[in-house]
């Protein structure tokens, strides 16, 4: 017997992956594990300060059911969107997110009189 289209299911795994977060004066830097994760499986979107991270890690054909992600972040203060950088390595997505200059904490020189 055939199987149609409409009978097809594919079934879901949706995971949480490990997620590093740091924060110094100018950036935050964001280390997630996602082991298995090709480049173009892998979305990264930013609105309104919210981060969103999310792919799909694996399909399997034969059982017909794929593992997928998602994990998003809100920060607070303003991110310099021009200069986030990702890098994807083996298996572990680094973020740099700039702060933008305006909430960046500055020297104030004193004068002498």
């Amino acid at each position: 017997m055939a199987t149609t289209q409409a009978e097809t299911q594919i079934h879901e795994t949706v995971l949480t992956p490990r997620v590093d977060l740091f924060e110094n004066d100018t950036e935050f830097l964001l280390e997630a594990d996602l082991p298995g994760v090709k480049r173009e499986d892998l979305n990264l979107s930013l609105q309104d300060n919210q981060l969103t991270l999310e792919g799909v890690r694996s399909f399997n054909e034969e059982e017909q059911t794929r593992t997928v992600f998602r994990r998003s972040f809100k920060f607070r203060p303003l991110l310099d969107e021009e200069k986030i950088e990702a890098r994807l390595d083996k298996g572990v997505l680094q973020l740099h997110l700039p702060k933008s200059p305006e909430v960046q904490p500055r020297q104030i020189e004193i004068q002498t009189v």
